[in-house]
């Protein structure tokens, strides 16, 4: 909380970010209430990708959550980036409550990031709610990694498109493959910046532990909610 009101007190707009599996949705949805309520959040963005393919319907649920449980909330979707490649996802559903959108522009095993974004930009059009930003590649892969070129490319048509942010993944394998700097400077009179010697250790969770922690909240949802249940059947 205390880092977040550095963040806040800095003049910087905080957002709420968790993954969407869609098993048990409105468990995944009292687990976000609950938080994004506890740290004040008023924008969310929801990441969704292959889990919920071909779960229309427990989409729809996760959304209708949300919107009952935090109605001043702006919510965002940030999924793939060619809805005409991926027919079985809910796009539709997650649209139809949904204030804007943010595609997932990963040019992995290509070099086009431009040309990438403007198919994105352009097959997203049909769910008439607006592109907020895109999320574009910082990360590598076994056999490809980004350039500074295409980067910046990129970033050169988020603002020729008139998108209103553009964010990265990720961070931390920014450093490693030597392109922090190029994030950095993107911005005209902005210095790279250097983090801090202690940093939170958090900062570097594997993909392991992250799937551990969601597991753990969301069996300690289900057991709050069927306490509830109970509850009220006993009464």
């Amino acid at each position: 909380m205390l880092f977040l009101s550095v963040l806040r007190n800095a003049g910087i707009d905080v957002w709420g970010w968790g993954y969407a599996y869609g098993y048990l949705p409105a468990v995944e949805a009292s687990t976000a209430i609950e938080r994004c309520k506890m740290l004040g959040i008023t924008n969310f963005v929801i990441d969704a990708e292959g889990q919920y393919k071909d779960r229309n319907s427990q989409a729809t649920s996760y959304m209708i959550a949300l919107r009952k449980g935090l109605p001043n909330v702006k919510f965002t979707l940030s999924t793939f980036r060619y809805p005409k490649y991926h027919m079985d996802f809910p796009f539709k559903e997650f649209a139809a409550y949904c204030d804007y959108m943010m595609p997932q522009v990963y040019w992995e095993e290509s070099t086009d990031s431009a040309s990438q974004l403007v198919r994105s930009v352009n097959e997203y059009e049909e769910f008439g709610v607006p592109l907020i930003g895109a999320t574009g590649s910082a990360y590598k892969t076994t056999r490809w990694m980004p350039t500074a070129t295409q980067i910046k490319q990129f970033h050169e048509e988020v603002e020729l498109l008139d998108l209103e942010m553009v964010n990265y993944w990720e961070w931390n394998c920014a450093k490693e493959i030597r392109l922090w700097d190029t994030l950095m400077k993107l911005k005209s009179n902005t210095k790279p910046v250097e983090e801090p010697e202690n940093i939170n250790p958090d900062y570097y969770i594997t993909k392991k532990e992250i799937e551990e922690l969601v597991r753990s909240e969301i069996r300690a949802a289900f057991d709050k909610l069927s306490s509830s249940i109970k509850e009220l059947g006993n009464n």
